[in-house]
């Protein structure tokens, strides 16, 4: 038996999430009926077009899709700095240890007992 890299269950799952037939899907898709389908048993794997396709209009990464990354959004960081954050990484840039180890003592949490 083959094996695939594309996971079809995965394809259906999102699909149905998405509230979407295999019919509707596939006329998204630009593709046969009977494609989709075929991409969920795993008897077909997209080509990388369709892949692409697929990730776009069901709004997940292919990575998801080919089980590289067990979340449908995959990575994407949103990371928001605070402005204690963005001080931090502009001392560590500039070199300044006195202003960054000030931040640093200022914004780490205190605690009770005295640092071995």
């Amino acid at each position: 038996m083959r094996e695939h890299a594309f996971l079809g269950e995965r394809l259906r799952q999102i699909r149905e999430q998405r509230g979407l037939s295999q019919a509707e899907l596939a006329r998204r898709l630009g593709a046969g009926i009977n494609q989709i389908p075929r991409y969920e048993n795993n008897q077909a794997d997209p080509s990388p077009f369709q892949l692409k396709r697929l990730a776009e209009l069901l709004d997940v990464t292919s990575d998801y899709l080919l089980g590289l990354v067990d979340t449908p959004s995959g990575y994407r960081p949103t990371l928001e700095l605070t402005q204690d954050e963005r001080q931090v990484v502009e001392a560590l840039r500039q070199g300044d240890t006195r202003s960054l180890l000030h931040l640093l003592d200022r914004t780490l949490p205190t605690t009770d007992s005295p640092v071995p």
